[in-house]
């Protein structure tokens, strides 16, 4: 597993099984702050190397903004 910091925190980063066995699919991740705030990434449909967070328990709450990026291989901020 790895990190990444966002803005000042800092979220343990997993990646997620491929959830569609098509040769191009992405893989997700889930990332779990210190205190247990967990959020999943969505990708961005026109440009699939970008993607945003939503929060992994409650739609309705917010999720750090940014936008983040695997496009070399590890979940980056873009």
């Amino acid at each position: 597993m790895s990190t990444i910091t966002i803005g000042s925190r800092t979220f343990e980063v997993t990646r997620l099984p491929d959830e569609d066995v098509h040769p191009s699919s992405r893989p997700g991740y889930l990332l779990t702050g210190v205190r247990g705030a967990r959020y999943r990434t969505l990708r961005n449909r026109p440009e699939p190397h970008m993607l945003y967070l939503v929060n992994a328990a409650d739609w309705t709450k917010d999720a750090p903004k940014a936008w983040l990026t695997d496009k070399n291989g590890t979940l980056e901020v873009a």
